[in-house]
Formats: structure tokens, sequence, C-alpha cells
């Protein structure tokens, strides 16, 4: 599975970096691992979007990814570089990936974005835009997939239910800003790290 720790990304020895426009992060504030992806929703994804893993028979022809516990397959297929992601508007969605990274920098937004059949890269770790929308977002609380697509929202928000064992493992991450912090593009700071 594609997956690169982008911190240090430029020094000599490391390589280029994953996509055109990419610029090297400062070190701590920008650490970020990625994982590479194929687009396979219906619709382009931005900069901050909530992506699942797609485990659908169509993504699977696509890219030939086939989901555990299947046969044993390796993730990537000649016909496409990276695991198939897709949106949900299944609140507390445990398949939830991450956020979408079209700069690999937390603090900027180029306005690129993935077509559908494209390939991109997902925030697995580190510090990241992640898109509210219009959700409901709490400073250091965690982030869940929301019931909107591509979107995230707080546990502390309604629309999040409490029955016992809707969080576990559908964590994200998070928080680091609040609602009222969100940029032109509605998404907020937070730390990547799976609940």
């Amino acid at each position: 599975m594609p997956v690169r720790n982008i911190f240090g990304i430029g020094a000599p020895g490391m390589g280029p970096l994953p996509q055109a426009g990419w610029t090297t992060p400062v070190p701590p504030l920008n650490d970020q691992q990625v994982m590479e992806v194929v687009n396979t929703s219906a619709v382009a994804l931005a900069h901050g979007d909530l992506v699942i893993v797609d485990t659908s028979a169509a993504a699977n022809a696509t890219t030939g990814w086939i989901p555990f516990p299947a046969v044993a397959a390796p993730p990537i297929s000649p016909q496409a570089a990276g695991v198939a992601v897709t949106t949900s508007t299944t609140a507390n969605d445990k398949r939830v990936l991450g956020p979408i990274s079209q700069t690999g920098d937390a603090a900027s937004f180029s306005g690129a974005t993935i077509p559908v059949g494209g390939n991109g890269w997902v925030v697995v770790s580190g510090i990241a835009r992640v898109q509210i929308g219009a959700q409901v977002v709490v400073a250091n609380d965690c982030l869940f997939q929301s019931g909107t697509s591509r979107q995230a929202i707080s546990q502390t928000a309604a629309t999040v239910t409490a029955a016992a064992g809707t969080y576990v493992g559908a964590g994200i991450g998070v928080a680091l800003e609040a609602t009222a912090a969100k940029d032109a593009q509605n998404t907020v700071r937070a730390i990547i790290a799976r609940v």
C-alpha cells in the first residue's frame, strides 16, 4: 500500500514530492503520513473531504483492490495506483480513512481536486484540514464521519449517537479548532489519528 511520511520530503535522497505543487512542510507543525488513493466516488474530491475505503464490486473491478478478508492479493493493481475510496453519508462510518490532502500542508488550500477515477492522497496520520461544512465542531473533541457526505462532525454534536460501541473505531482524530475558526472552504485543522 503506498504510504509516505511527508515529514522531511525534499531532503537529499528522499525522492520527489508525491504531487506537483506540494511544498516541503515545516516540521513538526505539518507532519503527515499520506496514502495514495483512487477516487471511485461519483464526485471530485477536494482538500479536506473525508473519504472511506470503497469495498464495492465496482471499485474492485476498477482498481483490482480486494477487501480484507478475501483471498490474499496486493492492494494495488497495475490498472490503478492506490486504494479505492469513496464518500459516505453514514454517521460514524467505521470505514472512514481520513481527509484528502491536495497540498501536503495543513495550513493552505490549493483548490485542486481529485477527479472521478483520478489519483490523490489521504492523510492517515498527522495534522490536516478536515471538511466540516455546516457541521458543529468543538475544539479538542473527537471527530467522526457525519451523516453528510465528505464532512466531519464533533463527538458532542447531536447527530453522533451515543449508543454503546458507536464510537469505537469510527473516530478519525481530534479537532484543533472549533466551527468558528473554519476557513473559507469550511475546513478546520485536526490531528488525524484513528480512535
